[in-house]
């Protein structure tokens, strides 16, 4: 029996393959950091917390301010990633996505700029936010939602 999700999936990674020119996964091979994980985790997006703070690091002589959104749900048949993190940081700040297995959470920094069609796709029906590993050495992490 397959995932409906994980099916819809499999076809995007395709055009993501295709889009940035990155060889595509062959079956479903294993993540490179962890041969027990699959080569993508899929959250079903159920519920998202906002998080705006201030705040000011021990020793720095700048504030600085976060915009975080929590993504709460459930994962699809093959993942195990239960929470996701998108963080909105300016473009010099932006890190690799990753997945922490210990806590079943995926992170990803956004482009600040990106934030309203961020938002805009949190009112969408079908959210899902994902990440994969593919030949080469190359993660992608996205939001993807369908209205």
């Amino acid at each position: 029996m397959t995932d409906p999700v994980e099916d819809l999936i499999d076809a995007h990674e395709a055009l993501v393959s295709e889009l940035f020119d990155l060889t595509p996964p062959v079956g479903i091979p294993r993540n490179p950091k962890d041969e027990k994980l699959p080569s993508r985790q899929i959250l079903v997006v159920e519920r998202v917390v906002h998080f705006t703070s201030g705040f000011k690091r021990d020793g720095a002589s700048k504030p600085e301010a976060a915009h975080v959104l929590r993504l709460l749900g459930r994962p699809t048949t093959n993942t195990r990633v239960t929470s996701g993190y998108l963080q909105f940081v300016p473009q010099g700040s932006m890190r690799p996505p990753r997945y922490d297995q210990r806590h079943n959470t995926l992170s990803v920094w956004v482009d600040l700029a990106g934030m309203a069609q961020t938002l805009e796709q949190l009112r969408h029906a079908e959210r899902y936010l994902w990440i994969g590993w593919f030949p080469g050495g190359h993660v992608f992490a996205e939001l993807h939602s369908a209205a």
